[in-house]
């Protein structure tokens, strides 16, 4: 009976990612001997394919969202939701008919659109935490761009490796 051989085992392959990630790490760092790196398993955060895919990844797995909110891009929510109004400019503001709200049958009135519009995604999205709806109106290049105080990058055979910058 012949063993086939398929290739490197999923253990061989993340070792050989850490490895070429140390390296990487080490150039960047000017360090010549591996044993001055310490703590490397926290330092490295994983290869991703970009800046905003690590930014992603980030934003769901840490601080229960908080990322996601911190980076809420309240114009693009603003402009959706607008799409589902009619919106009547008056002299103390504005008066908006939601139609995903009530069908548009209950004038709301507020001091401008985006007011409201705040108001709804603090309402319904942000206290609540939703998931889906935080992930679809996260500004995740700004999030990245924030990332980079904390964080840094060195190229990786396919994407980027990314370390905590300690």
């Amino acid at each position: 009976m012949a063993v086939e051989f398929f290739g490197p085992s999923p253990e061989e392959k993340a070792e050989s990612e850490r490895q070429a990630a140390l390296k990487a790490y080490m150039a960047a760092r000017g360090i010549k001997d591996s044993e001055e790196v310490e703590d490397f398993g926290l330092i490295f955060q994983g290869r991703y394919d970009s800046w905003i895919d690590f930014a992603e990844v980030y934003a769901y797995l840490y601080e229960d969202f908080q990322a996601m909110i911190d980076h809420f891009d309240y114009g693009a929510f603003e402009e959706e939701l607008r799409s589902l109004c009619e919106v009547e400019e008056t002299a103390t503001g504005v008066t908006i008919y939601d139609f995903d709200l009530d069908g548009g049958k209950k004038p709301i009135h507020a001091k401008s659109f985006s007011d409201y519009a705040r108001k709804i995604a603090r309402k319904t999205i942000i206290r609540p935490m939703d998931y889906l709806q935080l992930d679809a109106y996260c500004d995740y290049e700004s999030l990245a761009e924030d990332l980079k105080t904390s964080y840094f990058a060195c190229p990786a055979e396919s994407g980027i490796f990314v370390f905590w910058d300690v």
